[in-house]
């Protein structure tokens, strides 16, 4: 999906720093507004990032999970060790 490789490459061009204002807003808007909307269409790709890149998934751990689909945050509640 479109959405998910923007905020790959917006990733790749900012600090991975939860203190980062711009990775504070990936996390709360494009991230949290796919899983909310597209969760369950992009579970597999968002669980085979977070597994595989540090970067993504101290980025996952900034979504606010309670409107996401609980069995979408169920899968990735793995990668949510350190939430900010």
């Amino acid at each position: 999906m479109l959405c998910l490789e923007a905020i790959l490459v917006v990733l790749t061009l900012i600090p991975a720093d939860p203190a980062d204002t711009r990775f504070q807003v990936l996390a709360a808007s494009p991230l949290e507004n796919l899983l909310v909307a597209h969760g369950p269409a992009m579970v597999e790709a968002i669980d085979v990032l977070a597994r595989r890149d540090p970067a993504f998934r101290r980025l996952l751990n900034g979504v606010w999970m309670s409107s996401v689909d609980a069995a979408v945050t169920a899968r990735l509640e793995k990668y949510r060790t350190a939430p900010w």
